[in-house]
């Protein structure tokens, strides 16, 4: 209770001097980023899950980077969702790992552009298809993007279709390829369909194929014309 009596001022200067009993006993609305800066790691580590996943946006948007470096790994996934945007940028690779998949998806396409290319297989495979946005596709390296669950293939908006390159695809499996739906096929850009290897363009099925637009067919050239399955 004494502890908790104590403003997040008196706190900035006393705080370095806490042990972890006493780190403990703070309160959430105690947890200001210039109090959690003067705690030591251990200390740090000694607030508990409940108290981190209490915090406010406005507090959230206070953790820096050092801060956030000292969490164990039950506090960073004890974060709310909703405070995942104002911290996302300030995650360090490591941090990335431990995320949940409800956090990963709490992440804007924004952040992930320039987060993706630090994740791994684990954390592409969370991702959800509203996410899928070219710019964090192309962040993504190919083993992550090959890790990319096909039902989630499957949802992608024609929006989403359209962003979708010949890179791009050429990193996909046989099997994302083959789960883009038919009402995608001609959301995709004539460009990126043209610029298909004959490889990507044979994963395509036969019902894949008869969705192509007249505009990307007449790009193809003959070799890649030979490549489609064009067998009923």
């Amino acid at each position: 209770a004494q502890v908790q009596a104590l403003s997040t001022s008196q706190l900035s200067s006393l705080a370095a001097n806490f042990g972890t009993t006493q780190a403990a006993m703070l309160s959430v609305s105690q947890l200001s980023s210039s109090v959690l800066t003067a705690l030591g790691t251990t200390d740090v580590q000694a607030i508990a899950t409940g108290t981190i996943g209490a915090l406010s946006t406005v507090q959230a948007a206070g953790l820096t980077a050092t801060v956030l470096g000292e969490l164990t790994t039950a506090q960073v996934q004890a974060i709310a969702t909703k405070n995942i945007a104002s911290i996302g940028s300030n995650l360090s690779s490591a941090q990335l790992t431990q995320l949940t998949t409800a956090q990963i998806q709490a992440l804007s396409t924004s952040q992930l552009s320039s987060l993706a290319s630090n994740f791994g297989t684990t954390q592409a495979a969370m991702l959800s298809a509203s996410q899928l946005s070219s710019s964090v596709l192309t962040a993504l390296g190919t083993t992550d993007v090959q890790a990319i669950a096909t039902g989630t293939i499957g949802t992608l908006s024609t929006t989403e279709a359209a962003g979708l390159t010949a890179t791009i695809l050429g990193e996909f499996t046989t099997a994302e390829v083959q789960a883009i739906t038919t009402e995608d096929i001609p959301a995709i850009g004539t460009t990126a369909i043209t610029n298909l290897s004959t490889s990507t363009l044979a994963m395509l099925t036969y019902a894949q194929v008869n969705s192509l637009t007249s505009a990307q067919v007449s790009g193809l050239s003959s070799a890649q014309i030979q490549s489609l399955d064009l067998s009923a």
